[in-house]
């Protein structure tokens, strides 16, 4: 996590803002003068910044998915997943990875998060498709409904999750992870 200086406008990249983080929704876009008054209000209050990707690791047209623990407002620690997007216009946008429909992950049937057009986000499970940069399902069982918005920026070409509280990665490794197999896997059992 750091703390960036967006006051100026210029070479930073928004996108719509999460709810559940209490930030205000806004369509992606470059942030310019008209803009500058509510980033220069988001820095005064230490907006939390996340360093997720190189900005490079993102072709245009490309979608991922990104696992985190999420602290909510009670200091609760939960898992979440978040999908970034390059769109073909070199724009960011970012949703919390849950179909409105079922509550699940859309990569989570197929694997995939695109479509095959690779215009619209689609889910795995029942072939919902959503809308890239709005997010509104405009196909399937959940039809007009939305993907909940998270905040994503371009700062130093790197993309950013802002305004989310994430549990920092304390470098040690997950005892309950998955091992890595180098040497002999031991078995201990009672007689």
């Amino acid at each position: 996590m750091f703390h960036a200086d967006l006051t100026k406008a210029g070479d930073y990249t928004a996108a719509p803002a999460a709810s559940r983080v209490g930030l205000p929704t806004r369509r992606a876009g470059t942030v310019r003068d008209s803009a500058k008054q509510e980033v220069r209000q988001m820095v005064q209050e230490e907006i939390d910044v996340f360093v997720i990707a190189d900005e490079e690791a993102f072709a245009p047209g490309a979608a991922a998915s990104f696992k985190f623990t999420h602290i909510d407002e009670n200091g609760a620690e939960k898992p979440v997943s978040i999908i970034v997007v390059r769109t073909m216009a070199n724009e960011y946008v970012g949703y919390v990875n849950e179909c409105p429909h079922k509550g699940v992950a859309l990569d989570g049937g197929n694997g995939r998060l695109l479509s095959q057009d690779r215009k619209n986000l689609e889910c795995g499970q029942h072939g919902a498709l959503f809308d890239i940069q709005t997010g509104v399902c405009t196909d399937g069982p959940c039809l007009n409904k939305s993907l909940e918005p998270v905040a994503v920026a371009v700062i130093d070409h790197e993309v950013c999750l802002i305004g989310v509280k994430l549990l920092e990665d304390d470098g040690k490794r997950d005892p309950f992870g998955e091992q890595e197999e180098d040497g002999p896997i031991v078995l201990i059992t009672s007689d």
